[in-house]
């Protein structure tokens, strides 16, 4: 117990000096978000249709068109892309087709969100609860998978916080002066959100700035805002890349990124992706681990700390966009995710503040839930055994590992070390992390595409096209460095007909189509592979046949 009371010490004064607190966020963040980055291979549909896009992008020079392969790509708008093009570039040779690269933007869209909720939490709760804050939201289980996809959220993450830290000094600084900068960079931050998601961002910092209105009951707080020089910015950031997608694709992109992406989510549950009001509240317990474990007593303290304004502006960010979110049909687990820096924010808070340690129930209701990540760690290793890999030797001892860190948890609970029992939390998740997506990514049959791609590249003949049937994954698309087309059974049996080496990929639905096409057309196949997998976009086991020419033709 000395050594947890001489780390309580330690960790106390570490924020008070800011240079090491931010080295301390980073490297906490990276230990984080880095491990299995580059071997988790392509994890669902939009990281393949969003890293495809950009690699084409890269490519092609074009900087206003959106393609993924010769469709046009408009449900999101072009910034997301635009940065991960750039990072591409910015690499060695080689790097473009590696999915890694396009994960880049994500993981310092994450720790950039991370380091902006420390920098604003500072003025609103102190800097040791704005430390705990940035520490808590970087071991979220939501954000730590964000930050290793190649997709939109961590980046629109970071411009949702850098937008509310303009928000934040406004409500600390009612009826005083602010710096002239305050309404530019809030503008900027809006504006680049508005370029990565569209609407969403500004629409959650929006209901942030009404909420906190209506709890002011007054809005001259926010006239700093109201700058021509925040709305120049704003429009120099969006407009350019607006209109010019306008006059190249007429109403196509507002078609697709309105009518067919946002509005389609609004009406009913797109894609299977349907669930009732009050969805995201059972899932925060496990979407916002391990910060989940010490959100059910901060929740039940809130109440009592309504009139701070701190807690006042966590929930004026938390309440309304959850509102919102619960409502929509449509339900993901990372839609919440702009929310989570306020419930970061209303954990550290309550923590830091509260009169004493926590009563008995209490301790037992945070204890059990920090157990989450350690059985679903669990039940990767088991998920891994059953598919008959064993797992790795990281894997068991991150398991040791975060049962040990909850035993320090529970012992930092019960003799009130409150940033102690916080880093247990957060050195939990990092185990929990790199132990499950270590021994995840080793596991073939989740990853049918890179069976795919393996099986094709020790094949006798390579291939120089690709026909896909029944397997219509994006990640075939990414994952393979040959021309793939999407095809039915009787054109895929035609390509066969063609000089070259094509390769067929057929799903077990289409099998005998696709032999009955090529027997008519006298083709002689050779079975290359079959491959049994998930996939993962949808959620259904898959059986593919490879199909390569027969001999001697």
């Amino acid at each position: 117990m000395t050594f947890l009371r001489r780390c309580e010490v330690l960790l106390a004064a570490l924020p008070e000096r800011p240079f090491p607190a931010v080295a301390a966020l980073v490297a906490l963040a990276w230990l984080l978000f880095l491990p299995a980055l580059t071997s988790l291979p392509v994890t669902d549909r939009d990281e393949a249709r969003f890293a495809q896009a950009s690699r084409q992008m890269a490519e092609s020079g074009d900087l206003i068109d959106i393609r993924f392969q010769d469709a046009p790509r408009y449900k999101k708008p072009v910034g997301i892309y635009w940065i991960q093009a750039a990072a591409v570039s910015l690499l060695p040779e080689g790097a473009a087709g590696s999915i890694w690269s396009y994960r880049l933007p994500s993981v310092a869209g994450a720790t950039l969100a991370v380091l902006l909720t420390f920098a604003m939490g500072r003025g609103l709760i102190g800097a040791r609860a704005a430390f705990s804050a940035g520490a808590v939201l970087a071991a979220a289980l939501v954000l730590a998978a964000e930050a290793r996809i190649a997709k939109t959220d961590a980046v629109l993450l970071a411009t949702v916080v850098g937008a509310h830290s303009a928000l934040a000094m406004l409500w600390r600084g009612r009826g005083s002066a602010v710096p002239r900068w305050v309404a530019p960079v809030f503008w900027a931050m809006l504006g680049a959100s508005a370029l990565v998601k569209g609407p969403i961002g500004p629409m959650i910092v929006g209901l942030t700035a009404a909420g906190l209105a209506l709890i002011a009951r007054r809005v001259r707080w926010l006239r700093p805002l109201a700058s021509w020089r925040g709305g120049a910015v704003f429009l120099a950031i969006v407009l350019p890349w607006y209109v010019a997608i306008s006059l190249q694709s007429g109403m196509d992109f507002w078609n697709a990124a309105l009518l067919g992406d946002l509005l389609s989510k609004a009406q009913g549950g797109q894609e299977g992706h349907g669930a009732p009001p009050g969805a995201y509240f059972i899932a925060v317990w496990v979407i916002f681990w391990p910060g989940a474990a010490l959100l059910a007593p901060a929740l039940a303290a809130t109440w009592h700390m309504r009139r701070d304004p701190a807690v006042q502006f966590a929930l004026a960010w938390l309440l309304p966009g959850w509102i919102v979110f619960e409502l929509i049909p449509t339900k993901l687990l990372h839609y919440p995710l702009p929310m989570f820096p306020a419930l970061a924010l209303l954990v550290a808070v309550v923590w830091d503040r509260r009169a004493g340690p926590l009563g008995a129930g209490w301790r037992a209701v945070a204890v059990g839930l920090s157990l989450i990540g350690p059985a679903l760690l669990a039940l990767a290793i088991w998920f891994a055994w059953s598919h008959g890999v064993s797992p790795p030797l990281l894997a068991v001892l991150s398991l040791a590992a975060s049962l040990i860190l909850a035993l320090v948890f529970a012992l930092s609970l019960g003799n009130d070390l409150r940033l102690t029992g916080i880093a247990a939390l957060v050195l939990m998740a990092a185990a929990v992390y790199a132990g499950a997506l270590g021994t995840l990514s080793n596991v073939s049959y989740l990853w049918p595409s890179q069976a795919v791609r393996t099986a094709l590249a020790h094949s006798g003949c390579i291939p120089d096209r690709i026909l896909a049937t029944g397997y219509t994954e994006p990640s075939l698309v990414f994952e393979l460095p040959w021309p793939v087309t999407f095809a039915d059974a009787g054109e895929a049996a035609q390509e066969f007909t063609r000089p070259g080496c094509p390769a067929a990929v057929i799903a077990a639905p289409l099998r005998e189509a696709f032999l009955a096409a090529t027997e008519a057309a006298g083709v002689t196949l050779h079975v290359l592979a079959e491959i049994d997998g998930l996939a993962i976009g949808g959620g259904k086991p898959v059986h593919l046949t490879l199909y390569t020419r027969g001999t001697g033709q």
